[in-house]
C-alpha cells in the first residue's frame, strides 16, 4: 500500500494541490511527527495561516533544518504576519541529508508605449515590477539543470469607424487603450510585455544547488483597425496602410528588445552561482533581474527617443 504522504506528493507534483492538502491533513493527524508531510502541507494548502503553522511545526520538530531558514520569513510574509522572533540568525546547517527548497520569483515588466496626440504619436514607456517568492520541499535529484525560455505572443485590435483623414486622426486620439484606465490620454498602439523567471533551489550541507530554471516572456500587442465608412479615397487608404505598417514595425521592435532582454536573463541564469546558502541566492538573483530591468527600460526609451514623433499621414 502506498504511503499517504508519498501519494500526496505525487498529487502535488501533478498540480492537484487541493487534493494533496486533504490527504496530508489526514496523514498528519495519524503521524504528527512526519516532517516531510508538514513541509508539503505548507506548500499545498491555499490557506496562508495553515501553511505558516505547518512551517512552525517543522521548526519545532527539527529546529536545525535549513529549510526553515527559507520558509519562515516567506510564509510569514504570505500570511501577513510580522517577522517572528523565533527565526534565528543563520548558522551552519546540521550534518543531515539534503533537504529541499523551491524559490519561485516572478519578475513582471509591463511596458505601455506610443501615447497618441491629435496629429502625432508620442512614444512612452511605463513599467511595473512584481517579485514573489514561495518555498516548498524539493528532491535535489529532480532538478533540471538546463535553463529554458518560454515565450508567448498574442495580438488584439480595437476598431473605429471613419471616412476622412481628420476623423481618423480624431479616433486615433480618443479610441485607443489608456495606460491607466480612466486616467490620461489614449494610446494609438500598445506593447505589453511581462518578463519573469522561476527556479528551484536545494540546500544541502555542501551548498546551494539551482535547477528547473525557466525564463518566461509574454508579449501582447494592441493595434488600431480602421473600419471604413462611405468611399474613402485610394490615397487615404494607401496612407493608412503605410501608417499601419509603420506602427506594427515600431511595436514589434519593442517586442524584439523584450526578447533580447529575456535571452540576456536566460544567459545570466546559465552562469548564475547560487553560493553556499539558498537564502543569499534569492537576494543575488533579485539584484540580477533589477539590473536587467533598468537596462531593458533604458533600451526601450532610447529607441522611442530615436524614433521621435510619428504623424498620420506619415511624412
Amino acid at each position: 500500500m502506498q504511503d499517504p504522504i508519498d501519494y500526496a506528493i505525487a498529487l502535488a507534483n501533478a498540480g492537484r494541490r487541493g487534493e494533496a492538502s486533504i490527504v496530508l491533513r489526514k496523514a498528519l493527524s495519524i503521524n504528527p511527527r512526519a516532517i516531510n508531510g508538514w513541509k508539503w502541507l505548507a506548500y499545498c494548502t491555499n490557506n496562508p495561516r495553515e501553511a505558516l503553522e505547518a512551517v512552525y511545526r517543522v521548526e519545532r520538530l527539527d529546529p536545525d533544518d535549513p529549510w526553515v531558514w527559507e520558509a519562515i520569513p516567506q510564509y510569514e510574509a504570505l500570511a501577513g504576519v510580522k517577522p517572528s522572533r523565533r527565526h534565528r540568525s543563520r548558522q551552519e546547517p546540521h550534518p543531515a541529508s539534503a533537504r529541499g527548497v523551491i524559490s519561485a520569483i516572478a519578475f513582471a515588466v509591463a511596458a505601455l508605449i506610443l501615447a497618441a496626440a491629435a496629429l502625432f504619436v508620442v512614444l512612452r514607456t511605463d513599467t511595473v515590477v512584481t517579485l514573489r517568492s514561495l518555498v516548498a520541499p524539493v528532491n535535489s535529484a529532480a532538478l533540471d539543470a538546463a535553463p529554458r525560455l518560454e515565450t508567448t505572443v498574442t495580438t488584439e485590435t480595437y476598431d473605429f469607424t471613419a471616412s476622412t483623414q481628420s476623423e481618423i486622426q480624431e479616433k486615433l486620439f480618443t479610441s485607443g487603450p489608456q495606460p491607466v484606465e480612466g486616467q490620461g490620454g489614449h494610446s494609438i498602439a500598445v506593447t505589453n510585455y511581462q518578463l519573469w523567471v522561476t527556479w528551484k533551489t536545494v540546500q544541502s550541507v555542501t551548498g546551494c544547488s539551482i535547477g528547473d530554471v525557466t525564463v518566461h516572456l509574454d508579449l501582447h500587442y494592441t493595434y488600431p483597425r480602421w473600419i471604413t465608412m462611405g468611399q474613402p479615397s485610394d490615397d487615404l487608404l494607401s496612407e493608412w496602410h503605410r501608417f499601419s505598417e509603420h506602427v506594427i514595425a515600431h511595436e514589434e521592435h519593442h517586442g524584439e528588445i523584450a526578447r533580447a532582454c529575456a535571452n540576456e536573463l536566460l544567459g545570466a541564469m546559465v552562469t548564475f552561482d547560487p553560493g553556499p546558502t539558498c537564502t543569499d541566492a534569492q537576494s543575488q538573483l533579485d539584484a540580477v533581474v533589477n539590473d536587467l530591468y533598468v537596462r531593458c527600460e533604458n533600451q526601450q526609451q532610447t529607441y522611442d527617443l530615436q524614433q521621435g514623433r510619428t504623424t498620420f499621414p506619415l511624412p
